[in-house]
């Protein structure tokens, strides 16, 4: 599967604000969410793992202050994932189709 990023993603107030660090960690966020199909949910546990070594108290604080992740229980959600995303649900029905069209030769 694949993550989508708009070509103008870089340009966005919110990213801008949020600074290179917390940019980082979004981009990372919605590509894990993307590859374990979470529909855009980060368990904190993960959310300060994809922190790789920096601050993560800060990072995190950041992307919630800027709107590009929401405060879900302990854990975060990333604002508007679905809008952009396949959910969960349409990847797993794209990777059965490809899988029966490769069983069928094509």
């Amino acid at each position: 599967m694949w993550a989508k990023l708009s070509d103008d993603f870089i340009d966005h107030p919110k990213v801008i604000e949020a600074g290179p660090d917390a940019e980082l960690l979004f981009v990372r966020s919605i590509v894990w969410s993307c590859r374990y199909l979470t529909d855009g949910h980060v368990p904190k546990e993960m959310a300060y793992r994809l922190c790789d070594g920096w601050s993560a108290d800060e990072t995190v604080k950041k992307l919630l202050e800027v709107g590009l992740w929401e405060q879900e229980g302990d854990d975060y959600r990333i604002h508007d994932f679905l809008d952009y995303q396949m959910s969960a649900d349409e990847a797993k029905a794209l990777r059965k189709k490809r899988q029966e069209a490769g069983q069928a030769g094509g």
